[in-house]
Protein backbone atom coordinates (compact mmCIF):
# COMPACT_ATOMS: atom_id res chain seq x y z
CA UNK A 1 0.00 0.00 0.00
CA UNK A 2 1.25 3.61 -1.09
CA UNK A 3 2.46 5.56 1.61
CA UNK A 4 -0.51 8.34 2.84
CA UNK A 5 -2.89 5.67 1.39
CA UNK A 6 -5.15 4.78 4.21
CA UNK A 7 -7.37 1.46 4.87
CA UNK A 8 -10.77 2.14 4.38
CA UNK A 9 -12.96 1.81 7.35
CA UNK A 10 -15.69 -1.70 7.71
CA UNK A 11 -18.78 -0.38 6.71
CA UNK A 12 -21.05 -1.47 9.75
CA UNK A 13 -23.76 -1.45 7.17
CA UNK A 14 -22.01 -3.69 4.36
CA UNK A 15 -22.67 -7.40 4.70
CA UNK A 16 -19.22 -8.17 5.69
CA UNK A 17 -19.64 -5.67 8.58
CA UNK A 18 -20.39 -7.14 12.05
CA UNK A 19 -23.10 -4.95 12.26
CA UNK A 20 -25.02 -5.32 8.55
CA UNK A 21 -28.01 -3.34 8.60
CA UNK A 22 -31.02 -5.65 8.64
CA UNK A 23 -32.52 -5.91 4.83
CA UNK A 24 -35.93 -4.29 4.84
CA UNK A 25 -37.27 -6.18 1.76
CA UNK A 26 -36.64 -9.18 3.50
CA UNK A 27 -37.90 -8.73 6.69
CA UNK A 28 -41.06 -6.95 4.63
CA UNK A 29 -41.60 -10.43 2.81
CA UNK A 30 -40.98 -12.33 5.99
CA UNK A 31 -43.73 -10.19 7.47
CA UNK A 32 -46.30 -10.30 5.23
CA UNK A 33 -45.72 -14.50 5.12
CA UNK A 34 -46.42 -14.72 8.76
CA UNK A 35 -49.29 -11.95 8.27
CA UNK A 36 -51.24 -14.75 6.10
CA UNK A 37 -50.03 -17.41 8.01
CA UNK A 38 -52.73 -15.56 10.61
CA UNK A 39 -49.60 -15.25 12.93
CA UNK A 40 -50.12 -11.49 13.24
CA UNK A 41 -47.74 -10.99 16.58
CA UNK A 42 -44.41 -12.42 14.99
CA UNK A 43 -45.71 -10.20 11.95
CA UNK A 44 -46.03 -6.76 14.10
CA UNK A 45 -42.56 -7.66 15.28
CA UNK A 46 -41.06 -8.49 11.64
CA UNK A 47 -42.54 -5.76 10.09
CA UNK A 48 -41.89 -3.23 12.75
CA UNK A 49 -37.61 -4.02 12.04
CA UNK A 50 -38.69 -3.41 8.60
CA UNK A 51 -40.25 -0.24 9.13
CA UNK A 52 -37.28 0.99 10.99
CA UNK A 53 -35.05 -0.10 8.29
CA UNK A 54 -37.19 1.68 5.59
CA UNK A 55 -39.35 4.05 7.13
CA UNK A 56 -40.90 5.37 3.74
CA UNK A 57 -42.17 1.71 2.69
CA UNK A 58 -46.03 2.21 3.10
CA UNK A 59 -46.89 -0.93 2.05
CA UNK A 60 -45.38 -2.04 5.76
CA UNK A 61 -46.79 0.05 7.75
CA UNK A 62 -50.22 -0.99 5.79
CA UNK A 63 -49.63 -4.50 7.03
CA UNK A 64 -48.97 -3.40 10.07
CA UNK A 65 -52.38 -1.85 10.61
CA UNK A 66 -53.86 -4.85 9.30
CA UNK A 67 -52.17 -7.29 11.82
CA UNK A 68 -53.45 -4.71 14.53
CA UNK A 69 -56.72 -5.28 13.37
CA UNK A 70 -56.60 -8.76 12.99
CA UNK A 71 -55.75 -8.29 16.76
CA UNK A 72 -58.70 -6.17 17.68
CA UNK A 73 -56.39 -3.23 18.09
CA UNK A 74 -58.31 -0.97 15.93
CA UNK A 75 -57.11 2.06 17.59
CA UNK A 76 -53.37 1.26 16.60
CA UNK A 77 -54.16 -0.12 13.56
CA UNK A 78 -55.83 3.46 12.43
CA UNK A 79 -52.59 5.28 13.64
CA UNK A 80 -50.51 3.08 11.23
CA UNK A 81 -53.00 2.88 8.31
CA UNK A 82 -53.14 6.58 8.59
CA UNK A 83 -49.34 6.36 8.45
CA UNK A 84 -49.41 4.18 5.44
CA UNK A 85 -51.98 6.53 3.30
CA UNK A 86 -49.44 9.80 4.07
CA UNK A 87 -46.90 7.82 2.48
CA UNK A 88 -48.67 6.75 -0.43
CA UNK A 89 -52.12 8.57 -0.88
CA UNK A 90 -52.73 5.77 -4.28
CA UNK A 91 -52.87 2.91 -1.70
CA UNK A 92 -56.18 1.19 -2.41
CA UNK A 93 -55.24 -1.51 0.38
CA UNK A 94 -55.04 0.88 3.18
CA UNK A 95 -57.94 3.37 2.21
CA UNK A 96 -59.87 -0.25 2.73
CA UNK A 97 -58.16 -1.30 6.04
CA UNK A 98 -58.55 2.17 7.41
CA UNK A 99 -62.48 1.55 6.76
CA UNK A 100 -62.28 -2.03 8.72
CA UNK A 101 -60.44 -0.32 11.65
CA UNK A 102 -63.26 2.42 11.66
CA UNK A 103 -65.89 -0.07 11.96
CA UNK A 104 -64.00 -1.41 14.77
CA UNK A 105 -64.01 1.49 16.41
CA UNK A 106 -67.79 2.50 15.69
CA UNK A 107 -67.57 4.57 13.18
CA UNK A 108 -69.61 3.21 10.94
CA UNK A 109 -70.19 7.11 9.21
CA UNK A 110 -66.33 7.29 9.02
CA UNK A 111 -66.14 4.18 8.02
CA UNK A 112 -68.12 4.63 4.81
CA UNK A 113 -66.25 7.26 4.09
CA UNK A 114 -63.23 5.49 4.17
CA UNK A 115 -64.41 3.21 1.59
CA UNK A 116 -65.83 5.72 -0.61
CA UNK A 117 -62.41 7.62 -0.71
CA UNK A 118 -61.31 4.02 -1.76
CA UNK A 119 -63.64 3.43 -4.66
CA UNK A 120 -63.16 6.63 -5.97
CA UNK A 121 -58.94 5.71 -5.88
CA UNK A 122 -60.01 2.74 -7.55
CA UNK A 123 -63.48 2.04 -8.80
CA UNK A 124 -63.28 -1.36 -9.65
CA UNK A 125 -61.79 -2.65 -5.81
CA UNK A 126 -64.28 -5.17 -5.47
CA UNK A 127 -63.04 -4.93 -1.60
CA UNK A 128 -63.66 -1.29 -1.37
CA UNK A 129 -67.40 -2.25 -2.38
CA UNK A 130 -67.69 -4.87 0.10
CA UNK A 131 -66.32 -2.37 2.59
CA UNK A 132 -69.26 0.46 1.76
CA UNK A 133 -71.69 -2.57 1.65
CA UNK A 134 -71.19 -3.76 5.26
CA UNK A 135 -70.54 -0.12 6.78
CA UNK A 136 -74.42 0.87 5.41
CA UNK A 137 -75.89 -2.10 6.31
CA UNK A 138 -74.09 -0.91 9.81
CA UNK A 139 -75.86 2.22 9.77
CA UNK A 140 -79.28 0.09 8.75
CA UNK A 141 -79.79 1.04 4.74
CA UNK A 142 -79.79 -1.98 3.96
CA UNK A 143 -81.03 -1.94 -0.01
CA UNK A 144 -78.18 0.62 -0.24
CA UNK A 145 -75.87 -2.30 1.15
CA UNK A 146 -77.27 -4.64 -1.06
CA UNK A 147 -76.51 -2.63 -4.30
CA UNK A 148 -72.75 -2.03 -2.60
CA UNK A 149 -72.42 -5.74 -1.96
CA UNK A 150 -73.97 -6.78 -5.51
CA UNK A 151 -71.67 -4.54 -6.84
CA UNK A 152 -68.76 -6.35 -5.08
CA UNK A 153 -69.85 -9.95 -6.21
CA UNK A 154 -70.45 -8.63 -9.65
CA UNK A 155 -66.28 -7.39 -9.70
CA UNK A 156 -65.33 -10.86 -7.85
CA UNK A 157 -68.07 -13.74 -6.94
CA UNK A 158 -64.99 -15.77 -4.95
CA UNK A 159 -65.29 -13.75 -1.92
CA UNK A 160 -67.05 -15.42 0.61
CA UNK A 161 -67.57 -12.30 3.02
CA UNK A 162 -69.53 -10.33 0.24
CA UNK A 163 -72.07 -13.24 -0.16
CA UNK A 164 -71.99 -13.39 3.94
CA UNK A 165 -72.85 -9.69 4.00
CA UNK A 166 -75.38 -9.74 1.29
CA UNK A 167 -77.37 -12.55 3.05
CA UNK A 168 -77.34 -10.20 6.33
CA UNK A 169 -78.77 -7.32 4.40
CA UNK A 170 -81.51 -9.81 2.51
CA UNK A 171 -82.28 -10.76 6.41
CA UNK A 172 -82.53 -7.37 7.61
CA UNK A 173 -85.21 -6.53 4.55
CA UNK A 174 -87.03 -9.94 5.75
CA UNK A 175 -86.27 -11.85 2.45
CA UNK A 176 -85.35 -14.55 4.13
CA UNK A 177 -85.77 -17.16 1.80
CA UNK A 178 -82.91 -15.52 -0.51
CA UNK A 179 -80.79 -14.69 2.61
CA UNK A 180 -80.74 -18.47 2.81
CA UNK A 181 -79.27 -18.91 -0.54
CA UNK A 182 -76.92 -16.28 -0.27
CA UNK A 183 -75.26 -18.02 2.94
CA UNK A 184 -75.38 -21.36 1.68
CA UNK A 185 -73.13 -19.44 -1.42
CA UNK A 186 -70.67 -18.34 1.57
CA UNK A 187 -70.31 -21.75 2.77
CA UNK A 188 -69.90 -23.45 -0.75
CA UNK A 189 -66.88 -20.78 -0.66
CA UNK A 190 -66.12 -21.05 2.89
CA UNK A 191 -66.76 -24.31 4.48
CA UNK A 192 -65.32 -23.28 7.91
CA UNK A 193 -66.81 -19.67 8.16
CA UNK A 194 -68.96 -19.95 11.92
CA UNK A 195 -70.68 -16.61 10.68
CA UNK A 196 -71.96 -18.06 7.32
CA UNK A 197 -73.14 -21.01 9.36
CA UNK A 198 -74.91 -18.58 12.15
CA UNK A 199 -76.67 -16.30 9.29
CA UNK A 200 -78.13 -19.82 7.93
CA UNK A 201 -79.65 -20.47 11.25
CA UNK A 202 -80.92 -16.92 11.49
CA UNK A 203 -82.71 -17.68 7.96
CA UNK A 204 -83.92 -21.12 9.47
CA UNK A 205 -85.04 -19.33 12.61
CA UNK A 206 -87.24 -16.41 10.77
CA UNK A 207 -89.11 -19.46 8.26
CA UNK A 208 -90.22 -20.98 11.33
CA UNK A 209 -87.79 -24.32 10.55
CA UNK A 210 -86.26 -24.05 14.18
CA UNK A 211 -84.58 -27.37 14.14
CA UNK A 212 -82.55 -26.60 11.04
CA UNK A 213 -81.62 -23.47 12.87
CA UNK A 214 -80.60 -24.92 15.53
CA UNK A 215 -78.37 -27.40 13.86
CA UNK A 216 -76.69 -24.35 12.16
CA UNK A 217 -76.15 -22.97 15.30
CA UNK A 218 -74.04 -26.28 17.15
CA UNK A 219 -72.41 -26.73 13.70
CA UNK A 220 -71.10 -23.02 14.32
CA UNK A 221 -70.06 -23.08 17.54
CA UNK A 222 -68.03 -26.52 16.60
CA UNK A 223 -66.61 -24.12 14.28
CA UNK A 224 -65.37 -21.49 17.15
CA UNK A 225 -66.70 -22.34 20.41
CA UNK A 226 -66.13 -18.78 21.74
CA UNK A 227 -68.54 -17.62 18.92
CA UNK A 228 -70.69 -15.24 21.09
CA UNK A 229 -73.06 -13.97 18.17
CA UNK A 230 -74.12 -17.69 17.57
CA UNK A 231 -75.44 -17.90 21.62
CA UNK A 232 -76.94 -14.56 20.47
CA UNK A 233 -78.48 -16.35 17.83
CA UNK A 234 -79.52 -19.36 19.96
CA UNK A 235 -81.05 -17.29 22.96
CA UNK A 236 -83.69 -15.63 19.97
CA UNK A 237 -84.34 -19.10 19.12
CA UNK A 238 -85.29 -19.76 22.64
CA UNK A 239 -87.47 -16.76 23.46
CA UNK A 240 -89.30 -17.54 19.78
CA UNK A 241 -90.00 -20.46 21.52
CA UNK A 242 -90.89 -19.14 24.57
CA UNK A 243 -88.56 -21.06 26.39
CA UNK A 244 -87.23 -17.82 28.96
CA UNK A 245 -84.56 -20.08 31.07
CA UNK A 246 -83.19 -21.32 27.91
CA UNK A 247 -82.74 -18.22 26.38
CA UNK A 248 -81.44 -16.41 29.54
CA UNK A 249 -78.42 -19.01 29.99
CA UNK A 250 -77.86 -18.54 26.10
CA UNK A 251 -77.61 -15.05 26.36
CA UNK A 252 -75.77 -15.22 29.45
CA UNK A 253 -72.45 -17.31 27.99
CA UNK A 254 -72.83 -14.40 25.02
CA UNK A 255 -72.04 -11.84 27.87
CA UNK A 256 -69.41 -13.66 29.34
CA UNK A 257 -67.73 -14.06 26.25
CA UNK A 258 -68.40 -10.91 25.01
CA UNK A 259 -69.51 -8.14 27.38
CA UNK A 260 -69.70 -5.22 25.22
CA UNK A 261 -72.45 -7.36 22.77
CA UNK A 262 -75.13 -5.06 23.37
CA UNK A 263 -77.83 -7.35 21.65
CA UNK A 264 -76.75 -10.21 24.08
CA UNK A 265 -77.59 -7.25 26.74
CA UNK A 266 -80.78 -6.75 25.33
CA UNK A 267 -81.82 -10.30 24.61
CA UNK A 268 -81.13 -11.33 28.00
CA UNK A 269 -83.40 -8.29 29.34
CA UNK A 270 -85.97 -9.57 27.14
CA UNK A 271 -85.75 -13.02 29.05
CA UNK A 272 -85.33 -11.88 32.54
CA UNK A 273 -88.45 -9.53 32.03
CA UNK A 274 -90.79 -12.57 30.09
CA UNK A 275 -89.24 -14.55 33.37
CA UNK A 276 -90.53 -12.60 36.31
CA UNK A 277 -93.73 -11.54 34.44
CA UNK A 278 -94.77 -15.39 34.07
CA UNK A 279 -93.36 -15.17 38.20
CA UNK A 280 -95.93 -12.36 38.21
CA UNK A 281 -98.83 -13.94 36.80
CA UNK A 282 -98.27 -17.68 38.66
CA UNK A 283 -98.09 -15.73 42.11
CA UNK A 284 -101.39 -14.07 40.99
CA UNK A 285 -102.77 -17.08 39.53
CA UNK A 286 -102.49 -18.45 43.19
CA UNK A 287 -103.59 -15.70 45.29
CA UNK A 288 -106.58 -15.70 42.97
CA UNK A 289 -107.33 -19.35 43.87
CA UNK A 290 -106.89 -18.56 47.45
CA UNK A 291 -109.35 -15.55 47.27
CA UNK A 292 -112.15 -18.11 45.97
CA UNK A 293 -115.15 -18.70 47.96
CA UNK A 294 -115.66 -22.57 48.72
CA UNK A 295 -118.18 -23.86 46.63
CA UNK A 296 -120.65 -24.12 49.90
CA UNK A 297 -120.02 -20.97 50.83
CA UNK A 298 -122.12 -17.70 49.96
CA UNK A 299 -120.61 -15.13 48.76
CA UNK A 300 -120.68 -11.66 49.50
CA UNK A 301 -122.12 -9.30 46.32
CA UNK A 302 -119.54 -6.69 45.80
CA UNK A 303 -119.74 -3.50 43.63
CA UNK A 304 -118.41 -4.34 40.19
CA UNK A 305 -115.86 -1.78 38.99
CA UNK A 306 -115.91 -3.08 35.47
CA UNK A 307 -112.57 -4.95 35.96
CA UNK A 308 -111.70 -8.33 34.62
CA UNK A 309 -108.97 -10.44 34.74
CA UNK A 310 -107.26 -11.06 31.74
CA UNK A 311 -107.21 -14.35 29.72
CA UNK A 312 -103.77 -14.06 29.22
CA UNK A 313 -100.82 -11.99 30.81
CA UNK A 314 -98.75 -9.86 28.59
CA UNK A 315 -95.66 -8.46 30.16
CA UNK A 316 -96.10 -4.40 30.04
CA UNK A 317 -94.31 -3.28 27.06
CA UNK A 318 -92.87 -6.86 25.16
CA UNK A 319 -94.55 -8.58 22.42
CA UNK A 320 -96.80 -11.04 23.45
CA UNK A 321 -95.87 -13.64 21.15
CA UNK A 322 -91.58 -12.63 21.65
CA UNK A 323 -91.49 -11.83 18.26
CA UNK A 324 -87.42 -11.20 17.29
Amino acid sequence: MAKGDRQPKSDPRSANGSHAAPDSSLLAREGRALYSQGRHDEALAKLGLAAEADAGNAEVRMYMGAAHRARGRHGEALAELDAAIRLNPNLTSARIQRGYALRGLGRHGDALAAFRAAIGFNPASAGAHLGRGLALSSLGRHEEALAALDRSIRLDQSVAGAHLGRGVALGRLCRHEEAMAAFDFAIRLDDGNANAHRGRGDALRELGRHEEAMAEYNLSLTLDPGYAETYVSIGHLFLRLEELGAARDAFRIAIHLDTKNSMAHMGMAHALIGLECAAMADREAERDAMRRPDDDAQEEPSQDDGWRRPDSFTCPGMPGRWLF
